[in-house]
């Protein structure tokens, strides 16, 4: 194999390393994106869990305020203005609970269609790295084809130095 197809060849097999390790490096990291997401999602529902239980804890404590207001008052709470005060309290404390739900589920659903963008992606950058590699193999092996082509047309030879002719080396006769 005369240089130049050597050097053909071996750039082909370098651009194929190096586009491949270009493409595992972005896969990499879209995978370590989706990790993140996942966390963020799972402390999402944790944080909603959270406000929730001191939402009920908040509200309950006011109710009983309120409770302790009216008897304070010598007003009935079983009937009438109170209770209806009491059912708007219980009403208000559930549509904020319900609200949160609603934003932490937006959220992560939010995060979950990324993730799965994020996982076509990475199937995808895995399927054209496997393919560019091979391309790339392949063009380094045709443009080695040609410079074999080029250098048996030119005459040209390597000698048992490695240096061409063209370079200062010695033509050896054989």
């Amino acid at each position: 194999m005369g240089s130049s197809s050597g050097i053909a060849a071996f750039g082909g097999l370098a651009n194929a390393m190096a586009n491949r390790e270009a493409a595992n490096s972005e896969i990499a990291s879209l995978l370590d994106e989706i990790e993140a997401d996942k966390i963020e999602a799972a402390d999402i529902l944790e944080r909603f869990e959270v406000n929730k239980f001191l939402t009920v804890q908040e509200g309950e404590a006011f109710k009983q305020e309120q409770i302790g207001a009216f008897i304070k008052s010598g007003v009935d709470i079983g009937t009438g203005s109170p209770l209806l005060t009491l059912e708007q309290t219980s009403s208000a404390i559930a549509r904020e609970i319900e609200i949160a739900q609603m934003e932490a589920e937006s959220e992560i659903k939010a995060l979950e269609t990324g993730i799965e963008g994020k996982k076509r992606s990475t199937s995808r950058l895995r399927g054209a790295r496997d393919i560019r590699t091979f391309a790339d193999i392949l063009g380094g092996a045709g443009t080695a084809a040609r410079a074999r082509r080029f250098d048996s047309k030119s005459g040209s030879k390597t000698s048992n130095t490695g240096r061409s002719p063209a370079i200062g080396g010695r033509k050896r006769e054989r």
